[in-house]
């Protein structure tokens, strides 16, 4: 199973454990329904935080490192992060060409 497969796959097990332990900790106290919506209201904010520090990352990225998220933040990070190497690592490599090209001195055919 690929990295990002298995990183989905534990989101959606960490999800349904958050419906699980908020059901629970609900019938515990005698209504679970509300013990289900505090579980995934706290799921929710925590998902809404690391889309804050993915967002803040992406306007300040060129001081600011990556955050450390894991599971399929992370990889999405990660996947980011790869994309941004490479197009700079593109346009480094054409950039470079392009100037090898202009400041060679032109060559003459003796006849």
């Amino acid at each position: 199973m690929q990295p990002a497969t298995q990183a989905w796959w534990f989101a959606a097990g960490r999800l349904l454990g958050t419906v699980v332990l908020g059901l629970g900790i609900g019938w515990m106290f005698s209504s679970p329904w509300a013990g289900l919506a505090c579980a995934l209201i706290i799921h929710l904010a925590w998902q809404l935080v690391n889309l804050f520090r993915l967002e803040w990352w992406l306007r300040h990225r060129s001081y600011a490192d990556a955050p450390d998220a894991g599971g399929v933040w992370g990889e999405i990070i990660a996947q980011i992060v790869r994309l941004h190497r490479r197009s700079a690592s593109t346009s480094s490599a054409s950039f470079s060409s392009s100037v090898s090209c202009s400041a060679r001195p032109p060559r003459f055919r003796t006849v």
